[in-house]
Parts: C-alpha cells; structure tokens; sequence
C-alpha cells in the first residue's frame, strides 16, 4: 500500500540508498536561494572537504572562493538538476608556505521533490511555487499539479493533480467540550484574497470569518504541498459552563469526496487500511500520524501498482515561539448525516490555545508529489537539498 514519508534537514527515506565516501557532501540550501536556468548563482562559502586540493592544506577566506555554476537542462527530472560548478580556490601549500591558484569542476546535484515540470513543448522546466493573478482567481504559476482559488472562498477551490480535480473549502471553526458546541464562525464569503507582498508563496485572507474576527486564513505554495493555515490572532475565550478539561477546537474544511473517488476511482487509506467514503455514517479515527492518503491504481511495467496522488499529511500547530512549543492536530474525515457533506476535520485541545504564547496557527498540509524507486548518491558528486523531500512506495 501506499506511504508517504517526509523528509527536511536530514534525507535518509527508505528505498534510498546513500553510498557516502570521501568527498561526499550535503549542501542544504533554501528554496528560496534555487538556481534558476544557467545564472551564475554568486558566492558559496565553503572550507575543507572534496571541493578542495587534497592533501592537508590550509585556505584562505573561504568568503574569497567564488563558484561558477552552470546547468545542465538536459539531466532534468521531476525531483533533479544538475551542475557543473567551476571552483577558484587558493590556498597555501604546507611545504613552501605559497599561495597557489587551483581551478576545481565539480558536480553538484539538486535534489527536490517536484522541482520541475513540464511545460507545453514536453521539456522539463524548473517549478515556480507562486501564486498569481489568473483562473477562477488566483493560481500557481507553473507545476505538475495545479490549484485554483477563486477571488473570494465563497466558492470552493480547485485542487488537481494528475488530471483529477478534488474541490475543497475552508468551511467552520467550532469549540466543543463534547456537550457544549458553539461556532468561532463561520465563512465569510465575501473576504477577498491578496498575493503577500513579501512572499508570494502565499495567498492571504484576513478576517476570513468576517471583520474583527482576528482569524486569517492563508493558502501557502511549495514545490510538493499545499498548506492551509488557519492562524487564530485573537485567543477564543471559552464561554461559561464549558468544561476546560475536555474542550476542543475544531476547524472543518469540506471536500467534493463523492464526486472526487466516484469519477477516476480514487481510493481512501489511512495506515494501510481503506476507508469506505461513500458510508452515510463516515467518521475516521482522529489521528495526528498516519496520512489520509488518495491513490489510483496503476500499471507501472506491467506491474500493478497503488499511486498516491496526494495525501493529507501532518497537521503542524505552533504559535509565536514556533518549534519549541509546536504539537500536532489530530484529523478525521467525517459526513455530517444532516447534509451529507464531507469534511477534513482537525482538532487539538483548548487548553493549548489557552497556554499558547501570542497568534496560534494550524496547518493542514496536502503533499501532492513523491519520489518513487530506488536512487543512489555516489561520492562522485554533491547533493544538496533545496526543499521538502517526500518519499513514497
């Protein structure tokens, strides 16, 4: 059955070999800082390792080593490019105390899921995870899955990838002690969408549950996920009567699942066990771990093979300290038997929000790529990682 396994800082994914030996490095870089075509990418610090003359030599200012990098295109794959970089580097030799000048090619190999895509002639491009102005409203500017949000949530939003189109909308945020249930809000449908203008990975909508609700809702980009966070600026007081201890935040978003599994023959599984969405009564066990995971199934070689299309995976919560009070929300899909509607339903305890430290923001995160097979990192050349990198099989 399908999995996803995610991977930031430290890449080391089933079905991946690394065979690590002399010279073998790891660059991690920020997505940010990804080289784009052939542009020479400026100044890399770096001391000691394989790039350098062998032998036991002493550098000089590593700030003072400038590396040219060139693309390329041709090795381009869904999740690689690769560089030949052309290195000058001085340093003094041990024995006569002089400065020399070496010219050093190395190869570096980017690695990142969904890094590129193809564009309309079939060529392999680099990914642009940002937003703009086009669609129903807004969408990405170029990758091998598509979302499009219309202008104001009133309307649902498209999310596509490989070929099928699921609909989803942020919908309710309610506290309940399981006795008591009352509504933070809901939708406002006429709250307009803005590109951020310090980042254009994300799409914000302020007050999104109407004016002076203090609760934002932002539509994040990477190469390989969509994030939607519910960030609560204002701390919900919880009414009277209520019982602290038991009191939970639930934030639902709905899903088009009928029309989504019915089309293309989608299937459901969360920890390798199928779930039945067509079910009057749905209602998954909450769960921080396992992905909610949507897959079809395929013939790769004449193999079958179940491939994941994308799946909801952890939903992250944190407030201004960031990771070091950071928890997990716990998800369920659910259908309410009053409407038949179907929901991702996330929850945590009040009593985090209640301890919390300035704005809390939960983060639903749907990955919508993985690298599949087998790969080996040789020690000819170096890796380095420019962004999330997410593994399936």
């Amino acid at each position: 059955m399908p999995f996803i396994r995610k991977h930031r800082l430290v890449f080391v994914p089933l079905f991946v070999a690394v065979l690590a030996g002399a010279g073998l490095v790891f660059l991690l870089r920020s997505q940010s800082e990804e080289p784009a075509g052939s542009e020479e990418l400026g100044v890399e610090e770096r001391s000691g390792g394989a790039l350098e003359p062998g032998g036991n030599v002493t550098p000089l200012d590593p700030a003072e080593t400038v590396a040219e990098w060139q693309e390329d295109a041709s090795k381009r794959t869904q999740h690689g490019r690769e560089y030949k970089v052309t290195r000058t580097v001085e340093w003094v030799d041990p024995e006569t105390e002089e400065v020399v000048t070496d010219t050093v090619v190395s190869t570096v190999r980017e690695r990142g899921t969904n890094i590129c895509c193809k564009d309309a002639a079939d060529e392999w491009v680099p990914t642009v995870a940002e937003w703009e102005a086009g669609g129903l409203g807004f969408r990405m500017k170029r990758n091998s899955w598509q979302i499009d949000v219309p202008t104001m949530l009133g309307s649902a939003y498209d999310y596509t990838v490989g070929g099928r189109t699921l609909t989803m909308r942020p919908s309710v945020i309610l506290l309940s002690d399981g006795t008591n249930t009352v509504s933070l809000g809901s939708l406002d449908t006429t709250v307009q969408g803005r590109i951020d203008p310090t980042d254009p990975s994300k799409l914000v909508f302020a007050d999104a549950l109407g004016a002076n609700s203090g609760v934002d809702i932002e539509l994040v980009l990477e190469c390989a996920a969509l994030h939607q966070n519910v960030v609560l600026r204002n701390k919900p007081v919880l009414p009277e009567g209520f019982n602290a201890e038991n009191a939970r935040l639930y934030v639902y978003t709905e899903l088009g699942l009928n029309a989504y599994t019915a089309d293309r023959a989608v299937s459901v599984t969360i920890a390798d066990t199928a779930v039945d969405v067509s079910a009057a009564n749905l209602a998954t066990a909450r769960n921080t771990d396992d992905p909610i995971a949507f897959s079809v199934q395929e013939t790769v070689e004449g193999q079958p093979r179940q491939t994941v299309l994308h799946a909801f995976a952890e939903s992250r919560v944190w407030d201004a300290t960031g990771a070091a009070n950071e928890t997990r929300a716990a998800r369920q899909l659910w259908r309410n038997p009053a409407d038949s509607k179907t929901y991702l339903v996330e929850s945590l305890p009040y009593a985090y929000i209640a301890g919390a430290t300035g704005a809390v923001t939960l983060d639903y995160e749907s990955v919508s790529g993985t690298t599949t097979g087998d790969e080996v990192w040789t020690a000819d050349a170096t890796y380095y990682v420019t962004g999330t990198v997410y593994v399936g099989g």
